[in-house]
């Protein structure tokens, strides 16, 4: 399986971890090096159709490279391979409006990790200027 080789430096459960497409639901080993609560749209859900969860969210501008300098990222849809096993996506469908809160390790796996999603109140409004 290929997902197996990026689990270096991940806890599993003690048992099966819930999987839906190809997400896997995990505890990492090693501390975040940086942490992220951006808004954006559900665009799809791990199902037999779509292997991760996916975001169209809105510009993240103080976000940090590899290098450690901030290079910000531009609005965009993002997949979410990975999520936290408190992480309960049953609640969600595609067109809600999120906020996610997610982890990134440049120096260990997994490289980005959703760890908390809150729905915000139908008719949020966006910002997906460029």
């Amino acid at each position: 399986m290929v997902l197996s080789s990026f689990l270096t430096g991940c806890k599993r459960r003690p048992e099966a971890p819930r999987r839906w497409g190809q997400t896997e639901f995990i505890v990492p080993a090693t501390p975040a090096e940086h942490t992220y609560v951006v808004r954006g749209r559900v665009v799809s859900l791990p199902s037999e159709t779509s292997q991760y969860l996916q975001v169209h969210h809105e510009a993240i501008p103080d976000f940090v490279g590899s290098g450690g300098d901030t290079v910000g990222m531009e609005e965009m849809t993002m997949p979410f391979p990975w999520m936290h096993k408190s992480v309960d996506l049953g609640v969600l469908k595609p067109g809600d409006v999120v906020a996610i809160t997610f982890e990134v390790r440049y120096k260990a796996d997994p490289r980005s990790l959703v760890t908390g999603i809150e729905t915000l109140p139908p008719g949020t409004a966006l910002n997906f200027k460029r």
